[in-house]
C-alpha cells in the first residue's frame, strides 16, 4: 500500500506515518526498495520472519545440508528467537568484560568461549567428528584437521551446547548430526558469528557489487565460509 493508503486505513496522518516506517527500517523490522515496496523482516516480538519458518532453508547437496539430517518434526521443538537472544546474551557479556564499545568483527568466538569458563584444545579426533564438548571439564575439543572457517563454527556450535542445554554432560558433534539440539545448536552457531545486525551493516556497504563478491567479501569479514555466509544472507532475504 502507499502511504496514503496506509495513514488512511490507520486514521493518522502521512508524516506520521511516513516517520514510523523509517523507524521500522531503522530497526530492521521491515526493508524498502522505492517508496511503496517493502519486505517484512521481523515479527512483533522482533524475531526474524522467515527464519521462524525455516531457520536454514537448507539447499539439497551444500556443505551444511549434508552436515546436518533433521527429521521433519525437529523443528516443532525449537524457539529460534530464544536461540537468538542466547546468542546475543554471549556477545554482550563478552563485551561487558572487554574494552570493546560494540560488536567485534569478527567475533573473538574463543574470546566468548573463555568468558563463559570453556577452554578451547585443537586435537586430532575421529575424521567423523567435529568437536566435542567435555561439560565437566569445561572444555572444548576441536579437529585440527578442519579449515579455520570450521573450527571457529564448531567452538561456537559447542558454545551452543553449553548455555542452551545444560543437562549436556558430553557432546560429540558429527559431521552428519541428527536431532533437534543438533540444529539449535548450528543456529546458535550461525547467529553468534553472523550477527544480524552487523551483517545488516556490512552487507549495505557492499549491496552494489555481484552477490559472489558480495558473499566471498562478507564471509572473509566475518571469517566464516563462504556456504555458511550464503545462507545467511537468504535467510535474511538479502539474497533470492
Amino acid at each position: 500500500p502507499s502511504q496514503d493508503q496506509i495513514a488512511y486505513a490507520l486514521g493518522k496522518k502521512k508524516p506520521t506515518v511516513s516517520e514510523h516506517l523509517q523507524k521500522l527500517e531503522e530497526k530492521r523490522y521491515i526493508q524498502r526498495d522505492g517508496r511503496r515496496a517493502m519486505k517484512v523482516l521481523r515479527g512483533p516480538d522482533g524475531a526474524p520472519i522467515e527464519l521462524l519458518q525455516d531457520p536454514f532453508r537448507l539447499v539439497p547437496g551444500s556443505q551444511l545440508a549434508e552436515e546436518i539430517e533433521l527429521p521433519p518434526s525437529s523443528s516443532e521443538k525449537i524457539n529460534f528467537y530464544r536461540v537468538e537472544r542466547k546468542a546475543q546474551d554471549c556477545t554482550n557479556l563478552y563485551i561487558q568484560n572487554s574494552d570493546f564499545p560494540g560488536i567485534p568483527v569478527p567475533i573473538p568466538i574463543e574470546g566468548i568461549a573463555k568468558v563463559l569458563g570453556l577452554s578451547v584444545e585443537e586435537l586430532s579426533i575421529n575424521k567423523g567428528v567435529y568437536g566435542q564438548l567435555l561439560n565437566k571439564e569445561r572444555k572444548i575439543l576441536v579437529n585440527t584437521m578442519l579449515p579455520t572457517t570450521r573450527r571457529r563454527f564448531t567452538v561456537a556450535h559447542e558454545i551452543g551446547h553449553e548455555v542452551l542445554h545444560t543437562n549436556t554432560s558430553g557432546s560429540f558433534c558429527y559431521v552428519r548430526a541428527i536431532g533437534w539440539e543438533e540444529q539449535e545448536a548450528e543456529y546458535f552457531a550461525a547467529r553468534i558469528l553472523m550477527p544480524t545486525g552487523s551483517v545488516w551493516d556490512e552487507y549495505r556497504k557492499l549491496s552494489k557489487q555481484g552477490h559472489g563478491e558480495v558473499i566471498a567479501q562478507m564471509a572473509d569479514r566475518f571469517d566464516v565460509s563462504r556456504e555458511a555466509m550464503r545462507i545467511c544472507l537468504k535467510s535474511l532475504r538479502l539474497l533470492n
